[in-house]
């Protein structure tokens, strides 16, 4: 027969007759630890559910537990706080018995998902780089796009993910606009050169 333990109002588990029977005897146990199981009204001490419990015990006897314990271990009670554990969605508790500790499910979060605006500035840099011509229409609303997904992840109590996504967006919509940059600059540098050298003939 399976019996659930308590000691001073925590629970110890819950262990077969001949388990308990060798704990007496090596004083894992005690004969005032708190028992009950399927059929019992109410919690009682080693020492009345196994009369034999207090020649078995190898510690000696503490005292009965108090009567604030045996209400908080009542199965017909419900648990206190520093007792009650929320289990997971399905899985009941054990009869009689409080609740057993799980980590925090995070309910309803799952996959956080990637605001559209960071999709869009990196689709928006990517064929910004590869056409060239396109990114005069597409860098702006690339780069737009890029920092508008990065608040949107930012932003207090978000549930955005794709940081990464947004950064490489704006990288590549900023790589382009920087070569055009530069190959304006380079242009400019070169027909002022040509009118300078023209100027010398």
């Amino acid at each position: 027969m399976q019996y659930h333990l308590g000691r001073d109002g925590s629970p110890l588990g819950e262990f077969p007759e001949s388990e308990i029977r060798d704990g007496l005897s090596t004083g894992r146990f005690q004969a005032t630890d708190l028992a009950w199981c399927a059929g019992m009204s109410d919690w009682k001490p080693l020492s009345e559910v196994l009369p034999q419990a207090a020649s078995l015990s190898a510690a000696p006897s503490q005292g009965p537990s108090s009567p604030a314990d045996a209400e908080v271990l009542r199965p017909d009670v419900a648990p206190t706080l520093s007792l009650a554990k929320a289990s997971p969605a399905g899985v009941p508790p054990t009869p009689g018995w409080p609740a057993q500790s799980y980590p925090p499910a995070h309910v309803g979060m799952g996959v956080m998902p990637t605001p559209g605006t960071a999709i869009a500035s990196l689709v928006l840099g990517i064929i910004s780089l590869v056409t060239c011509s396109l990114g005069v229409v597409l860098v702006i609303p690339g780069l737009i796009c890029g920092h508008l997904a990065l608040n949107q992840i930012k932003a207090p109590g978000s549930q955005y993910s794709g940081k990464a996504l947004a950064m490489t967006g704006l990288i590549l919509n900023y790589v382009w606009l920087g070569a055009v940059v530069l190959g304006v600059i380079i242009i400019i540098a070169f027909g002022l050169l040509g009118v300078i050298l023209e100027q010398f003939k």
